[in-house]
Order: C-alpha cells, then structure tokens, then sequence
C-alpha cells in the first residue's frame, strides 16, 4: 500500500524511532502525517506515521485460543 492510499480505520505497520515495528490503527490525517493508535492504549501515538516510516498494512490478523497468532503485511 502506498502512503497517498491510507484512510483512516486502516491498521498500518511503522518503524518508530527505536526501530520497532509498531502495528496501529490510522486516526485521523495531520499535516505532517498520520495520527494512530493502538487498539489497547488510552492514547494515540505521539509519533506520527509518515511516507518515510511506513512499512506495510495489515490485512488479516489471526488468532487462536491460547491468543497467539499470525498477522499478514501488505507491503
């Protein structure tokens, strides 16, 4: 998926500044990027998701009884 493609709802993956992959839900579009969130915390990400850090959309997410599971990556 491209950046100019992501709409708000979507679930993107990121690298943030710690170099972690970062898997949350698109807010809102600001000016300089996106506000997102993750689906368990109170607030959103003070970082932003931008053209230059993002990786990837989710589209499916897998899980089993024990609560592990798979996710896939559209890149």
């Amino acid at each position: 998926v491209s950046y100019d493609q992501l709409r708000p709802g979507m679930i993107v993956v990121y690298l943030n500044q710690d170099g972690r992959r970062v898997a949350h839900r698109l807010l809102r579009q600001e000016e300089r990027g996106w506000r997102a969130q993750g689906l368990n915390n109170a607030e959103p990400d003070a970082e932003l998701v931008t053209a230059q850090n993002l990786l990837g959309m989710v589209y499916v997410s897998l899980a089993n009884e024990s609560g592990s599971g798979a996710a896939g990556l559209a890149q």
